[in-house]
């Protein structure tokens, strides 16, 4: 019975994406990602169209289709124009291969390649997720009933499988649109969770365990190609006398556009975190102790000129202490006694008054 064939096809679909999902875990497909990834998502989901191929529907009377459209409307959803295409490429070459060549095989190739194009302009021009897909079924729907008109038969027969065609694509496609759907929102729950897991809520920073990861990773790298690599502690100066004199929302708002401050001033390549309370650090890659302290007195003079906008409207000043410490070829440092030297100079920039950077090297102890 053609009910079977039809779960078997469903199931080939509920495969493929929960594969192709786990592919692209770690990444968002969209008509703007790279050419590369799109040709990508193209190829696969060719390969999907020629397992639905392979999979045909036998709906009584001899008529014989498939849901090899499918894959074209999520290449099309997923990558835009370029995506389709690539799909009904490799789809088209595979009922070209795979089945016998007939006049019904021209236009349907013709079909797939015009819904393609179509599917494509649908997805850029319409931002509706719900009628994108209705669109693309109407298309694809519309483009089989012109193109079995130039078909020798039956003009009945053919209205009957147009029918049924109609019938049986329309239920698949809302199959796969939930479907799709729910992988989405549960890739972005994913993603969600995985950058609230690497970053500080408050100020959108590096969180500790991300700081941890990068100071191991660049020191190593750092060592291994024989480079200095350097590090700033930076403490906000009185910073509890901020929330006391103006509130704890306040002190959050300085945390906010203190951090905005760091990201704008440091390098590029420097990575910025947030340690905890009114800590922050920088881990300066390739950076002498010369450019480091360049960096940390831009940083300490930037935000000493800097206005903090308070929720109240009051616009406040801060300074900042900053330790500097360093790793260098000629003494490498663990993470642990880069960071112990970067305190003892923040201890020691705080008892010398304040708003100062101060180096605490291994010779100072």
């Amino acid at each position: 019975m053609w009910l079977d064939k039809f779960f078997v096809n469903l199931c080939i679909l509920v495969a493929c994406l929960f594969f192709l999902h786990q592919l692209l875990k770690d990444r968002k497909v969209t008509p703007h990602s790279p050419l590369p990834l799109r040709f990508v998502i193209g190829g696969v989901l060719g390969l999907l169209g020629w397992l639905l191929m392979m999979h045909s529907l036998h709906v009584g009377d001899g008529t014989v289709f498939d849901l090899r459209i499918l894959p074209v409307f999520i290449a099309a959803a997923a990558g835009g124009w370029v995506s389709a295409l690539t799909t009904a490429v490799i789809v088209g070459a595979g009922r070209a291969l795979l089945f016998d060549w007939t006049p019904a095989t021209v236009a349907a190739l013709s079909n797939l390649f015009v819904t393609a194009v179509i599917c494509g302009v649908i997805v850029r021009y319409t931002e509706n997720h719900i009628c994108r897909w209705a669109a693309m079924s109407l298309v694809n729907i519309v483009a089989v009933g012109i193109s079995i008109l130039f078909i020798p038969g039956d003009l009945h027969v053919h209205m009957k499988f147009l029918l049924q065609y109609a019938l049986v694509v329309s239920v698949a496609m809302w199959f796969t649109f939930l479907l799709i759907g729910y992988l989405y929102r549960s890739h972005e729950a994913f993603l969600q969770v995985r950058e609230s897991a690497r970053k500080d809520f408050l100020t959108g920073l590096n969180n500790v365990r991300s700081f941890d990861s990068a100071i191991n990773t660049l020191l190593q790298k750092n060592q291994e190609h024989g480079e200095e690599l350097a590090f700033l502690l930076i403490d906000i100066d009185y910073f509890k006398k901020v929330n006391d004199t103006y509130g704890h929302s306040a002190g959050d708002e300085v945390l906010r556009q203190l951090s905005d401050v760091l990201s704008l001033t440091a390098r590029s390549m420097d990575v910025v975190s947030r340690n905890g309370g009114e800590e922050f650090s920088l881990i300066l890659p390739a950076c002498s102790k010369h450019n480091a302290l360049r960096v940390a007195n831009r940083i300490r003079t930037t935000i000493e000129h800097h206005r903090f906008k308070l929720p109240s409207g009051q616009d406040i000043q801060v300074t900042v202490s900053l330790g500097l410490s360093q790793s260098t070829p000629e003494v490498p440092l663990t993470a642990y006694e880069l960071v112990d030297l970067a305190d003892e100079g923040l201890y020691l920039a705080k008892r010398s008054g304040r708003n100062r950077v101060c180096c605490f090297q291994p010779t100072d102890m």
